[in-house]
């Protein structure tokens, strides 16, 4: 056991997420669950954990929320009781940065006694700055980095393009002021420079949970859980699922979407492809242990799948239902022998690889599962990798 840690990041109040949920909005719950698996391994790790939050949400108008407001809880891991500070935030764009630096701030100065230690989740500017300006009274900081700041938005627009110019001058400048860096891809680590610095590959983890008993369904069903957009390579999927010539196949299809008037365009001309709205995570697993194939259609040859690890990956094994998807280059080489992965990541390649996996042996395609599903349960358990995050920053 160590010291205090603080940990600032985006991790969702229950009622936060139920609002989200009901109004079917945007929500990063990759995001969630990994933080949320940190902590419970952290949690063995430090003699202490505080807990600042303030998650990702829609603004208004679209969300029906203008504001959130301040709230403390506790979070039971590992049978400690952890507090948790929601900050609460204005919920409009550009004045929700500005609330979240404010309030983030205020309350890590509160709740700095010396010797600390302070994680952050990702590279959000409030977070980073609220910890910047601190950083004398911070024993040691280590940044989680899942997503590069280039990567995380494919919108190209000329305003756009210019404030997110100006925000990567801001977080290097704080980035450049911490000591230790966990990062989803081994190829974050020269993009941001960190010759002299200390870091590690953390691509993930699981929290381990009791999985429901679930019957598998009688057609072969193709699953899709997360975001929903055409950067992901969903919509291929839905047109190569269309040209499967067989009623005993269906696609379902789950999370947030980006553009609800294309999917819905999709959903209608097929009857056998069913989209079943946003989940909560209990939901998910039981879907993935119904299914007969998990599949993830994010093409390879897009330049951000370097710097990005996707959390489905891991979720998706741990529900022991085979899995398939593209061979990205974040993916370690000790997955492969789990994975399954298209030929040819064209739409009519999608539908021969899956047609070919569902024709395989059950046996086969049972032992693969089980395998993959230890392999994330003994060696990418929360309490593994956080320990690995732990010796980076403490030893």
């Amino acid at each position: 056991m160590s010291n205090r840690m603080i940990f600032i990041g985006s991790i969702y109040p229950s009622n936060v997420l139920e609002d989200i949920i009901k109004e079917q909005t945007h929500a990063d719950f990759a995001a969630h669950t990994f933080q949320m698996g940190m902590l419970e391994g952290l949690s063995q790790c430090y003699n202490k954990i505080q807990v600042i939050t303030s998650p990702v949400t829609t603004t208004y108008p679209n969300s029906q929320k203008s504001q959130y407001h301040r709230k403390k809880y506790e979070l039971n891991l590992n049978k400690k009781e952890i507090p948790v500070t929601f900050t609460g935030f204005i919920n409009f764009p550009f004045l929700k940065l500005i609330s979240e630096y404010i309030r983030v701030r205020r309350e890590l100065k509160k709740q700095l006694k010396g010797n600390d230690v302070v994680y952050v989740y990702a590279l959000h500017t409030p977070f980073l700055l609220a910890v910047y300006s601190l950083k004398k009274h911070i024993s040691k900081i280590c940044v989680i980095i899942p997503d590069l700041l280039e990567h995380m938005s494919h919108n190209n627009g000329v305003i756009r393009q210019f404030l997110k110019a100006i925000n990567k001058r801001i977080v290097n400048r704080c980035l450049k002021a911490f000591q230790y860096y966990v990062l989803f891809s081994r190829f974050m680590a020269s993009e941001l420079s960190l010759e002299g610095k200390k870091w590690i590959v953390v691509e993930g983890m699981y929290a381990a949970s009791v999985l429901p008993q679930c019957v598998k369904e009688t057609k072969k069903t193709i699953l899709y859980s997360g975001i929903i957009s055409k950067r992901y390579g969903v919509f291929d999927l839905i047109e190569a699922f269309y040209n499967i010539d067989s009623k005993d196949y269906q696609l379902w299809i789950c999370g947030s979407c980006d553009d609800f008037n294309k999917l819905n365009e999709y959903i209608q001309k097929d009857k056998r492809v069913k989209y079943l709205g946003m989940l909560q995570k209990n939901e998910v697993r039981t879907l993935q242990m119904r299914a007969t194939l998990l599949v993830n259609p994010r093409h390879s040859y897009e330049e951000f799948t370097k710097f990005s690890f996707p959390s489905k990956t891991i979720e998706y094994l741990a529900s022991g239902t085979p899995t398939l998807m593209c061979p990205l280059p974040a993916i370690p080489e000790e997955y492969n022998e789990h994975l399954f992965y298209f030929n040819d990541e064209s739409i009519d390649g999608y539908r021969i690889r899956i047609e070919e996996i569902c024709s395989m042996d059950p046996t086969y395609l049972r032992i693969k599962s089980e395998k993959a599903r230890n392999f994330i349960l003994y060696e990418k358990n929360c309490f593994a990798q956080a320990k690995r995050i732990y010796y980076l920053v403490e030893k």
